[in-house]
């Protein structure tokens, strides 16, 4: 099965590939960046104050990674695009990356507490789950008075 498999990827015309990437068949960029905005929202949830720092390490080590890959893989099979153009590629959607990822970390910042909040009621058993939200329920009422 695995055989039929690369014998119709080596059947296929090069050129249909790049008509593929230009109409956005292979790849999703709406998305990708939902995808990594969301997971920006969960890693800095957990991560806390260095949430920053790690996903920009993340990052880097993700561009590393895969310019390394592209490297070793070698010559590109698409006609049209060269390695380089490719590993210039990686380099114009780090930023997107990074920027992407910064707005979640910065949206994550804002809803912290009700993440802790949330954690914290989960882990408590259901007498005191409820209590506690009657209690949340008394202070909000206090605040709208």
């Amino acid at each position: 099965m695995i055989i039929d498999g690369v014998r119709q990827r080596r059947r296929r015309n090069p050129r249909d590939e790049l008509a593929d990437l230009r109409r956005g068949r292979q790849i999703w960029p709406r998305l990708l960046i939902a995808s990594i905005f969301l997971l920006a929202i969960a890693a800095s949830h957990r991560l806390g104050e260095a949430s920053r720092r790690w996903i920009l390490l993340g990052i880097g080590i993700y561009a590393v990674m895969r310019i390394a890959i592209l490297l070793a893989s070698g010559p590109s099979d698409i006609p049209g695009f060269s390695t380089a153009a490719i590993v210039a590629g990686v380099f114009v959607t780090l930023p997107l990356m990074a920027g992407v990822s910064l707005l979640g970390a910065r949206r994550a910042r804002h809803t912290q507490a009700g993440f802790y909040a949330r954690i914290y009621l989960h882990r408590l058993p259901p007498e005191d789950r409820d209590a506690a939200l009657a209690l949340l329920d008394e202070t909000a009422a206090a605040r709208r008075a």
